[in-house]
């Protein structure tokens, strides 16, 4: 009775704290001057991420820092899947304990994201990694022009050498021309031209036909990005493959055919020839206009649905009804048998030309 008397007494007629020692005047005028008790913080369950920070957690740590504190999650969100610990001092204690949890991942040295991070959270962690760097390769096809585009890591062009290796990351010390950057959602990134020259070491041909068949490039701004990216190691692969692209193909089988023609001396053909027929308009892989016939390409995966392959077969008979001779030919057998395609074509461009002269 005597001992609770005198600890009534020291904490100013206030009901014990939970979780606080009532030892020592000090602590007792202290509690005296702050009023009423704020919540307390043990048995308090904070959801961070997933994250509860329980009184066994947290009581080592200033009480005080847990007050106020904003939702990881939110950050998360407006930092676009990126955590940086620089921007984010107060949280230390918060970010240290999610880390040691698994709940965030140090994806870069001061940058977090969630575990098990996307492309475009490795793409901004990269970003703020180093002030001025401009994200090329694959990532920058990825978020510019190809959605769908292989990858397997990062790379980054920064102007001066980075230390230490990063797994995911690629960082290229090199000057990129300002002409060949694009500026996307914040970020300083290769533009079409360059990443698809960047990509075609490793990827070869099937880089330039799929951004000439999406539109995101011409050929002569493939040409242009090459003259303003010189003394490149690889500049000599890029400038044969732009090369061997000048009839513009859309497909490996489309490259392969343009590249038989040429050899077996056949002329007077354009590729992705516009032809309109009762208003409505279709592009022809291959075409000898004056001719009028047409070569057409197409892989298995041309025809996954019905709606595209009644769709096609409408065109071949538009086509028909306008005067066109349409030579239908599979991917496989432009790639696996080049001499019986050039010997069809070859025949049916001699009748045409006696049908005429006829």
């Amino acid at each position: 009775m005597l001992r609770a008397a005198i600890n009534l007494v020291r904490t100013g007629g206030h009901d014990q704290w939970p979780g606080t020692h009532t030892r020592g005047t000090t602590r007792a005028r202290w509690a005296c001057a702050q009023g009423p008790p704020r919540t307390p913080v043990r048995g308090h369950q904070t959801k961070l991420l997933g994250c509860n920070f329980r009184s066994a957690l947290t009581k080592r740590t200033r009480k005080s820092a847990f007050y106020g504190v904003k939702h990881l999650n939110e950050l998360l969100v407006a930092g676009q899947g990126v955590l940086l610990r620089r921007e984010e001092r107060s949280l230390s204690v918060q970010l240290d304990y999610c880390l040691r949890t698994g709940s965030l991942v140090s994806t870069l040295p001061g940058i977090y994201t969630a575990p098990q991070p996307g492309w475009q959270a490795r793409i901004r962690a990269a970003d703020a990694f180093r002030a001025g760097c401009v994200i090329t390769g694959a990532a920058a096809a990825l978020i510019t022009w190809w959605p769908e585009c292989p990858i397997t890591e990062v790379s980054v062009a920064v102007p001066h050498k980075v230390r230490g290796s990063y797994p995911g990351f690629v960082w290229e010390q090199r000057e990129v021309h300002p002409d060949l950057i694009a500026h996307t959602e914040g970020l300083r990134v290769a533009g079409p031209a360059l990443s698809v020259l960047d990509l075609l070491p490793a990827l070869g041909g099937t880089v330039i036909d799929e951004a000439l068949r999406r539109g995101a490039v011409q050929l002569a701004d493939l040409w242009q990005a090459l003259r303003l990216s010189p003394h490149r190691p690889g500049n000599h692969l890029r400038r044969d493959l732009l090369e061997d692209s000048r009839d513009e193909p859309w497909s490996e089988a489309e490259r392969e055919a343009h590249r038989q023609l040429r050899q077996a001396g056949l002329t007077g053909w354009r590729t992705n020839h516009r032809v309109t027929v009762k208003d409505l308009t279709y592009f022809l892989d291959i075409a000898f206009p004056r001719l009028q016939l047409a070569i057409e390409i197409d892989g298995w995966a041309h025809h996954h649905t019905k709606k595209s392959f009644v769709a096609d077969r409408w065109r071949s008979v538009r086509l028909s009804t306008a005067g066109w001779l349409v030579l239908p030919f599979a991917a496989s057998a432009v790639l696996e048998e080049p001499d019986a395609f050039v010997e069809a074509v070859r025949e049916a461009v001699e009748h045409r030309r006696a049908a005429q002269e006829f």
